[in-house]
Formats: C-alpha cells, structure tokens, sequence
C-alpha cells in the first residue's frame, strides 16, 4: 500500500537517520498517545496541515505554559512548522498489524464528539478516510521517495 506522510523540512535529517516514529493522536483535549499519520491522498493540502502561519500570541503563551516553547522566546514573531514542505511516500503492506485506518480506529478509542472535531479541524470526514496511523517506527529502508514540495521561510 502506498501512503504519503508529510513533515517540515527542518525535521527530515532526523527522520532519514531514525525514520518515522512520532506523531501525536490526540484521544481526548489533554492526553496523547504516539503513532505516525499518513494518507493515501498525495497532496498535503486540506488535512489540517500547518504550513509556517506566524503563531498567536495566544497560542505563544499556551506552549509556553505546556513548556513547549522556552519561557525566554518572544511573544511575537514566531512561526508554526510548515508541515507540507516535505513529502515521504512509503509502502507498509495493507497487512501490517500496526497500521490502522484512522476512521474504524478513531470511532474505536475516541469519545465521537471528539472523533468528528478531529475529522473537522483535519480536513473533513472525507480527508479523514485517507488517513492511516502507525503503531510503529517506520524505517528509512521503506521510505520509496522524499520530495522537498517547498523551503521554510524565517
């Protein structure tokens, strides 16, 4: 099965030496478990994607509070992530035991008001049934092409 995960061009070093192992699924506001996103959909576009917006000064303070961002940064001038500068196809076989389509899965472990706000932030319900997760790390060896979509800006 070929799948699409796409990431910031600052994070692909890291992932070409260690491979595809972090990504967050939010189960419910304030708890998180690890697994890797991926789509079948070849374009980065609709899936809730940050693509290097300058953050609030809200959101600023929030990771700062969560100790996401030093307590030293400025409240102004920075930047998300710009998750659709990097493309990583990959083939994992439709047999994997770890990869799970996010749809069945969602509705599985999450509470469904929940599951539909995720749908909605990320795209819709049709960008969602694109969308697989990953129980484990994916390795450089199954990456089948990068491509550098666009650079980050500062």
């Amino acid at each position: 099965m070929i799948l699409y995960h796409f990431t910031a061009l600052s994070l692909l070093d890291q992932i070409k030496a260690e491979g595809l192992s972090k990504g967050e699924i939010p189960l419910t506001a304030r708890r998180t478990t690890n697994a890797v996103w991926f789509t079948t959909d070849s374009e980065a576009a609709g899936h809730g994607l940050s693509d290097g917006e300058t953050l609030s000064r809200d959101h600023i303070q929030i990771l700062k509070a969560k100790g996401f961002i030093a307590a030293s940064a400025p409240d102004e001038g920075l930047k998300w992530l710009d998750k659709r500068a990097v493309r990583i196809k990959v083939v994992i076989p439709s047999t994997d035991h770890d990869l799970k389509r996010w749809v069945p899965w969602g509705r599985k472990h999450l509470e469904r008001e929940w599951f539909d706000t995720l749908s909605k932030v990320g795209g819709g319900h049709q960008k969602a049934r694109t969308w697989y997760v990953c129980f484990r790390t994916v390795q450089p060896a199954e990456f089948a092409a990068i491509d550098i979509l666009r650079c980050e800006t500062a």
